[in-house]
């Protein structure tokens, strides 16, 4: 339940840090930030993907929301997926 909680926790964080202006990689630091925080960071498993991607003609377009993502823009089109991997358990 703390993971679901934590990854719910997370995405609302996503929603508020996202706006014009704003680059990607900020936006994907700030959910890094405390995931790492509440006790998930690793180097191989946790947050191990990037926060999210530009939506259009594709289904991975710019903007990034990655450690390289640019500047947003005011309708960027957008996914929120912050989210923890880990793999199952024995």
């Amino acid at each position: 339940m703390q993971l679901y909680e934590t990854v719910k926790t997370a995405l609302l964080l996503s929603e508020g840090v996202i706006r014009a202006g704003k680059t990607g990689a900020e936006c994907y630091l700030a959910v890094k930030d405390y995931f790492a925080e509440s006790g998930f960071k690793s180097d191989t498993e946790g947050f191990i993907h990037s926060l999210g991607h530009g939506g259009g003609l594709e289904i991975h377009e710019a903007s990034s929301l990655s450690s390289i993502g640019g500047e947003l823009a005011s309708g960027n089109v957008i996914t929120l997926e912050p989210g923890l991997y880990y793999r199952a358990g024995d």
